[in-house]
């Protein structure tokens, strides 16, 4: 039963991680709170015992932070208000999440490792060509300042919370009556008419006193700050530079090959297939003895004769290989694990082993083809040995500069012109940038973003530590100019507090009148002789139902809100739009399909109202079990 919650809990989850993941690694910039170095492993809150740290809730309002920067775009602000309410936020959603992993684990439900790695395969962020990628996967991490670990756990955490979640959903039901009373509701039909009071109307009549923009302004100065920012200067090393630079003679390349022939021998190579049944270490010993079985079975339908591929393709517990009828492909000894090893390298192109056991799993392996170990002559890989060689040679510079270039930085601590001279590397600069980072370049890396907002950089004014970007590119930076966080002058923004002030005093006029002309209608006056005699636009429809595209969505979604008209009276009701408009809308009649019942839709129509309606009460419960654990849940927070 677990284990189909499971599956089913994998599917629609996966989009939902890939796209929070998404917006994270595109986004996430790295500024400590506080930079006393030991708070970053202090306690955020306490949930039921365990402990949340600073680092884990700084990295979480961090998110937070870049996605509402993301919605808003350049509509984002950031103030100590703000934040304040993000890093709540934050906190709120880590001890939440502490709290559903903790009850799932105590319900027995369980996330395999296995699981976990199928996820992670499975989300495009992490793929080349449609494949995962190792190398983008760590590149990811690194950029976003993620340990393996921490981020495997935190999807485990995910995957196991969704379970529960699943679980819920899958058990809900609806009766009869229930999907017929939805059908009944989602028929249904409204005669519908509304006017708009538009807040312009007002805004030429209305005036914003100098002292009364001053005091909005004294009193909302976070509203006008203009974020710290800097900008850089820097040098950097790079391997591959280097690699560009070194000349290499004929002479030099065929003496490096003729002195190093055996880096250059291509190892004996097997192309093999396999089918494979899983083992992890969870599995019972039941299981081990039903894996086992399967493989003997497997074995002697092989000697009976059966096709290879056909059977790696129905019965292999390796999806990507057994797609392909099990081919893995080339593999020499050095990419194996020693028990497939041994028995591969006693085959033969066509020959198959006998089950092989490996921490894994049972496997079977068929070898295709064989390739024997052989030195390729020089004229065939002259091209690949003085690559070899140039960054053999390359590398022995680099290593020598990195250590002069942290050397020099830290004896020169106010410049950057000492190293910059000694190594013949280029000071460069990057443009301003925030403590969220830029939008590319180097500004955007973490790293950088980090170096440039310690205290040691941007206080004391000293050179950084020299930073890895990655093992062919270092960096040393100093703080150019600091443009510290600073509150833009009265002067600059007063148009704009004075418009904001006028807007929000229409919004109010235009609210008011609304609700004076249904007063007005709820005396007995027409609303379309009201609307006409104020010169506002009459809109009336017969017959809307809730899906009408061609509707005004706000007034749609509002009037099948609304109750129904008790007997010859309208149904009157008023709300402010986004836009600051005032609608007074009138529900004149409502018109009930009373041949909508479960045999009117189709069957397929039936199954969607019902799994609709289900999803709805599956939600709900799981939300009321939510709400009841967070009730019981001890949660200490931190007094700092």
């Amino acid at each position: 039963m677990l284990q189909s919650i499971r599956e089913k809990s994998q599917g629609w989850l996966a989009w939902l991680i890939v796209l929070t993941i998404g917006i994270t690694f595109a986004l996430f910039g790295v500024r400590s709170y506080l930079q006393n170095p030991h708070n970053a492993s202090s306690t955020a809150a306490k949930v039921n015992g365990q402990s949340i740290t600073q680092e884990q809730l700084h990295a979480a309002f961090e998110r937070l932070r870049q996605q509402r920067q993301m919605q808003l775009g350049a509509e984002f602000t950031s103030n100590p208000q703000i934040d304040a309410q993000l890093k709540t936020q934050a906190l709120n959603q880590l001890i939440v999440s502490d709290i559903l992993s903790s009850a799932a684990t105590k319900q027995g439900f369980r996330v395999t490792e296995n699981e976990v790695n199928n996820m992670l395969s499975s989300m495009p962020i992490f793929q080349v060509k449609g494949q995962f990628s190792r190398d983008r996967f760590r590149e990811i991490l690194a950029s976003t300042m993620y340990t393996e670990n921490n981020f495997l756990a935190a999807l485990n955490k995910d995957l196991l919370i969704s379970q529960v979640q699943s679980a819920y959903i899958a058990s809900a039901f609806a009766l009869p009556n229930e999907v017929e009373t939805l059908i009944h509701l989602i028929s249904q039909k409204r005669d519908i008419a509304y006017f708009t009071i538009p807040k312009e109307i007002f805004l030429k009549d209305i005036y914003v006193a100098e002292s009364d923009a001053q005091t909005f302004y004294n009193k909302n100065q976070t509203q006008f700050t203009i974020p710290e920012q800097v900008n850089l200067d820097y040098i950097e090393l790079s391997l591959p530079d280097i690699i560009k630079s070194i000349q290499l003679t004929p002479q030099q390349v065929q003496q490096f090959y003729d002195e190093n022939k055996e880096s250059f021998i291509k190892p004996a190579r097997w192309k093999i297939a396999s089918i494979f049944i899983r083992t992890p270490p969870q599995t019972t010993s039941k299981q081990i003895q039903e894996a086992q079985s399967k493989i003997n079975m497997l074995t002697q339908r092989l000697h009976a004769g059966e096709n290879f591929s056909e059977l790696a393709e129905q019965f292999s517990e390796d999806p990507p290989s057994a797609q392909a009828g099990g081919v893995i492909g080339w593999i020499t000894q050095d990419n194996i694990n020693s028990e497939l090893a041994q028995s591969i390298t006693s085959l033969k192109p066509g020959e198959i082993s006998e089950p092989i056991k490996t921490s894994a799993g049972l496997s079977i392996v068929k070898i295709l083809e064989f390739q024997k170990e052989e030195l390729p002559v020089f004229n065939q890989i002259k091209d690949q040995v003085s690559k070899t060689l140039a960054q053999q040679q390359a590398q022995k510079i680099f290593s020598e500069k990195v250590d002069k270039l942290t050397n020099l930085t830290y004896a020169n601590p106010n410049t950057l012109n000492t190293a910059s001279k000694e190594l013949n590397l280029t000071i460069k600069h990057t443009i301003n940038f925030g403590p969220q980072g830029g939008k590319e370049g180097i500004a955007a890396n973490p790293k950088i973003i980090n170096a440039a907002f310690n205290p040691n950089v941007l206080v004391q004014g000293n050179n950084s530590d020299i930073i890895e970007l990655d093992s062919e590119n270092y960096i040393v930076l100093r703080v150019n100019h600091h443009q510290p966080i600073s509150i833009k002058p009265y002067a600059n923004v007063k148009k704009e507090i004075v418009m904001n002030l006028k807007s929000q005093a229409a919004v109010l006029a235009a609210k008011n009148q609304g609700q004076h002309y249904i007063k007005q209608i709820q005396l007995g006056n027409d609303p379309k002789q009201i609307a006409a005699q104020n010169h506002l636009t009459w809109v009336e429809k017969q017959k809307v139902s809730r899906f009408d595209t061609k509707f005004n969505s706000i007034v749609l979604s509002t009037a099948f809100r609304m109750p129904r008209p008790k007997e010859s009276k309208m149904s009157l009701a008023g709300i402010t739009a986004p836009s600051g408009d005032y609608v007074v809308m009138i529900v004149n009649h409502v018109h009930d399909d009373n041949n909508a019942t479960l045999s009117s839709p189709n069957k397929r129509e039936q199954l969607i109202f019902k799994e609709q309606l289900e999803n709805n009460f599956g939600t709900l419960d799981y939300g009321l079990y939510t709400l009841g654990l967070e009730k019981k849940a001890k949660v200490i927070l931190s007094q700092t």
